[in-house]
């Protein structure tokens, strides 16, 4: 009996140290843990988990490193955030969960729930105007073009806010573009800035799928759904149901799923633009032939400084 006793306190004591069964694993190389906590305090403090410090900079000017307690805090946000078992350190779920493909606006603002933007901040038009500048190399124009009209149609279904397409770039209030993106969050696949001349930049490089089924690819069209909702005002939450919930979606989910805008991100956008009457028809844009833009435009060099909340800026842009 006392043996079953001993060997029952000890496999309590293993669960104890290693967190809830199946949900938390720490990394126990020594190597891989140090580089994986440092790639964890840039993720947290790029999206907004880490608290604001007591004092930003030491005395020889550097930025003072988080200390174990702003990284443990935050650490437990994120965690609380996504749903995963809260240890509070950078174990395996916590680590796969920060390299999935994601947007990259922010989630939190030091550490604090993002503050809605205000009836000033929000579009007044009611037609938008949007132009693609540059495209993907996995998919057509055709195909680019066809995601984005669908996407905005979904939009224009729920916003009351009709969506063009133009040829012309400086007349359009959305620009979308597809950038090289640098390799400092290679998770990173997207973001967008909010109201108003707003711009949607993806990442070239990565591969975009629409309307098919390709393994390690994202959906540009759910991508494109949920960046647009950046466009209109919308922020990240953590409603898995919601597609402004941080993580994109893969091109693997089958299509229809999620395939219009969910009832939780309805209510967020009548929150800022009230109950919406629709048009009944889609208006028709310039689509006559392909456009005559320029692949890029020196309006995506402004990203940072037009939207505080998108933590990434493309390669060669200039905050």
């Amino acid at each position: 009996m006392l043996w079953y006793t001993l060997l029952t306190l000890s496999v309590l004591a293993r669960l104890g140290q290693a967190g809830a069964p199946g949900t938390n694993g720490e990394l126990s190389n020594p190597k891989i843990k140090d580089i994986v906590e440092r790639d964890a305090k840039h993720y947290l403090a790029a999206f907004g988990y880490m608290s604001k410090p007591k004092a930003s900079k030491i005395s020889d000017g550097k930025t003072q490193e988080p200390s174990k307690y702003d990284l443990q805090t935050a650490l437990l946000r994120f965690q609380k955030a996504f749903l995963i078992y809260r240890s509070g350190v950078v174990d395996v779920p916590t680590h796969a969960k920060m390299n999935e493909y994601r947007c990259g606006n922010k989630d939190m603002f030091q550490g604090e729930e993002l503050k809605e933007l205000s009836k000033g901040e929000i579009w007044k038009k009611k037609v938008l105007l949007w132009n693609i500048t540059s495209y993907p190399t996995s998919l057509t124009r055709p195909q680019t073009r066809e995601a984005c009209d669908e996407a905005f149609e979904k939009w224009r279904q729920v916003a009351g806010i009709d969506f063009m397409e133009t040829n012309d770039a400086k007349k359009a209030d959305i620009v979308i573009s597809f950038e090289e993106f640098p390799i400092a969050f290679m998770n990173v696949a997207a973001g967008a800035t909010r109201p108003v001349n707003s711009r949607i930049i993806l990442d070239r490089s990565r591969i975009w799928g629409y309307r098919n089924h390709i393994p390690r690819g994202i959906s540009l069209f759910h991508t494109l759904l949920h960046e647009i909702g950046h466009t209109l005002g919308l922020r990240h939450n953590f409603y898995r149901g919601s597609i402004m919930y941080p993580i994109l979606k893969p091109a693997l989910v089958p299509y229809g799923t999620l395939d219009g805008v969910p009832n939780i991100d309805k209510i967020s956008l009548r929150k800022l633009y009230g109950i919406a009457q629709p048009s009944e028809k889609k208006l028709v844009g310039d689509l006559a032939g392909p456009s005559k833009c320029p692949k890029q435009i020196d309006s995506v060099t402004h990203v940072e400084v037009i939207n505080k909340d998108f933590a990434l800026v493309p390669r060669g842009t200039t905050p």
